[in-house]
């Protein structure tokens, strides 16, 4: 399971990093799932996910948010010959843009 995962974001965009677990399962880590996902009916965000290498521990997604206080359920899942872990998760609120009136 990926480690100590965080988050960041801003208008249109949220980030998320991650450390590697010390226990790879007896394989080594050959990449991380990340998926961004809306958490509720109303969040204006995309479900997307990203294969990206064991090294990058790091990865970033543009959202189409266009209303403050969306929010996003980032997860990160290590991947190896055995197969994934248990994923780890965290929901981030993205400040959208206010539109002037």
């Amino acid at each position: 399971m990926p480690l100590n995962l965080q988050t960041g974001s801003g208008t249109h965009w949220v980030s998320a990093w991650w450390a590697p677990s010390a226990d790879d399962g007896g394989s080594p880590i050959l990449s991380y799932e990340v998926t961004i996902a809306p958490v509720g009916e109303g969040d204006l965000v995309e479900t997307r996910t990203k294969s990206v290498s064991p090294s990058a521990l790091v990865e970033a997604f543009n959202t189409s948010s266009d209303g403050p206080g969306s929010q996003a359920r980032i997860t990160v899942t290590a991947i190896n010959a055995v197969g994934q872990s248990v994923p780890a998760e965290l929901i981030v609120t993205i400040p959208g843009v206010i539109p002037e009136i």
